[in-house]
């Protein structure tokens, strides 16, 4: 069961390539404070892919 929630952990490089838009500018978001959740494991980050999922829906706006 583990091994299965390991696999839905995504590196911020993965996660900001799977939502279109660079590193560098989801980088900045988290440390901003207005980036998804994050899980830090010593030195590594990584983002649950539900987490990234609820936090892109979470920014949704009509468009005007």
């Amino acid at each position: 069961m583990m091994k299965d929630n390991v696999h839905d952990l995504l590196t911020v490089d993965r996660a900001a390539d799977e939502i279109g838009i660079g590193r560098t500018t989801l980088f900045k978001l988290m440390r901003a404070g207005e980036g998804p959740p994050v899980i830090k494991l010593g030195a590594l980050t990584r983002i649950r892919r539900e987490a990234l999922n609820a936090w892109l829906i979470s920014r949704e706006r009509t468009a005007a």
